[in-house]
């Protein structure tokens, strides 16, 4: 464009144009820091695949089960009074004293532990590390020299935070050298929401926090656990359950939630509604680096420290878990107490000419339940179960058969011998 052109265009009627700052030479575009040239220094990052000989790779380095991993985040997401502090206690001494206290295995001889508790005073911690021991028949001398402890009552822990507008990460170096020079293998950080000072339902920010206690992980090869709050009315084994935004969840590479007993499971296994609070499941939600597995159980126990002084004589009662095994259905059932129901079965039902039935709709007479209940001692939920079972299996078939007091043909059960066991 020659002079008399840009001299005639600028004079065009376009009024942003008479603005000086219209005609001024852009700045520059910033470079991006993390942009790789080609040639340049990070040009070698980029390689072929080895693909080697799949003996030679090491395996994924386990710590605890399949719940905790090295250089790896473990979510546990739980509500308030189901026992996730105290879960994560077990979890943590397990590994400490490398036995297998709540049944899961204590992989490559355990190691040390830290634990961030960021809620409870050091007297708390005291109280709950001596009832785990004292219920588990533990002897604290396994611990000593393997358990390490920061409060956050003494000082906040502050993984990422806001200064400015900028992100920052005021703890990270510290924990990350003191991890490293303790050789320590396992960091429980509870409860999570303290251990940042971020909006938790903002995913950008949650994101640097998860990022920050990864790093730790990566940095120092210890498996990084974060005891987290779920919403309210989250349900097992969902890993949209944990509060807040769900970048930490998608941070991690194994998620687990901790909920009470529903109100069936504790029918089926014969608690009462005043003990069910006290039972726990463990339900896997997120499975990146394992199969998915069978929920587990666990039970909080009452344990009295045995701390009376004059003022106090009863001293501390404290809650310490342990793994619980719900009693099946049949728990209820001898051998002999199964083969008189099936023989009741072979009878017939509960009056003359007719037989029982599977449907306990519209409150039938001829349930088989009725006298599961009635003979046995169970509740309905857990004859029910019972009934369906049978079904299941082939044990118990539906046939029609002639109801000659109702002049029609109705169906009823019947035993099929051949998957009956010998009596």
């Amino acid at each position: 464009m020659t002079e008399e052109e840009l001299a005639a265009f600028r004079a065009s009627p376009h009024p942003e144009r008479a603005n000086p700052e219209y005609w001024e030479e852009p700045e520059p575009r910033k470079q991006n820091p993390f942009t790789v040239h080609p040639g340049g220094a990070g040009s070698t990052l980029f390689r072929p695949a080895r693909f080697p000989d799949p003996g030679s790779i090491p395996p994924r380095q386990w710590l605890y089960g399949d719940l905790l991993l090295r250089r790896y985040l473990t979510v546990l997401a739980a509500p308030g009074g189901v026992g996730k502090t105290s879960l994560t206690m077990g979890i943590g001494l397990s590994l400490a004293c490398n036995r297998p206290l709540l049944g899961d295995r204590v992989h490559a001889g355990g190691c040390r532990v830290l634990f961030c508790s960021l809620e409870d005073s050091e007297d708390e911690f005291d109280r709950l590390t001596a009832a785990f021991a004292r219920h588990h028949r533990l002897d604290v001398d396994e611990l000593r020299g393997r358990v390490f402890v920061r409060f956050g009552r003494e000082a906040p822990l502050v993984l990422a935070a806001l200064s400015s507008g900028e992100m920052v990460y005021p703890d990270e170096e510290a924990m990350t050298h003191f991890v490293r020079e303790e050789g320590i293998g396992a960091v429980m950080v509870d409860p999570w929401v303290n251990a940042h000072m971020l909006n938790e339902n903002d995913n950008a920010q949650v994101n640097e926090a998860a990022r920050a206690i990864i790093r730790v992980g990566q940095a120092t090869g210890a498996g990084m656990l974060a005891s987290h709050h779920t919403r309210k009315g989250a349900e097992a084994g969902n890993a949209e359950a944990s509060r807040g935004a769900g970048a930490l969840t998608n941070a991690s590479r194994v998620t687990y939630t901790l909920t009470p007993m529903d109100e069936k499971s504790a029918e089926t296994s014969g608690i009462a509604e005043d003990e069910r609070p006290f039972y726990t499941r463990l339900a896997r939600a997120k499975a990146n680096l394992s199969p998915r597995d069978k929920a587990r159980w666990f039970r909080l126990r009452s344990v009295n420290l045995g701390n009376g002084t004059p003022d106090y004589p009863e001293g501390d009662n404290v809650q310490a878990v342990e793994s619980y095994q719900p009693a099946g259905v049949f728990s209820r059932l001898s051998d002999a107490d199964v083969d008189e129901a099936l023989a009741e079965i072979d009878r017939g039902g509960p009056g003359p000419g007719e037989r029982y039935t599977d449907s306990a709709k519209g409150g039938a007479t001829r349930w088989l339940g009725h006298y599961l209940v009635k003979r046995f001692g169970m509740n309905e939920t857990q004859a029910k179960a019972i009934v369906t079972t049978w079904l299941k299996n082939g044990l118990l078939v539906v046939r029609d058969y002639t109801d000659f007091r109702q002049r029609k043909t109705v169906s009823g059960l019947y035993v099929d011998r051949s998957k009956r066991r010998p009596v």
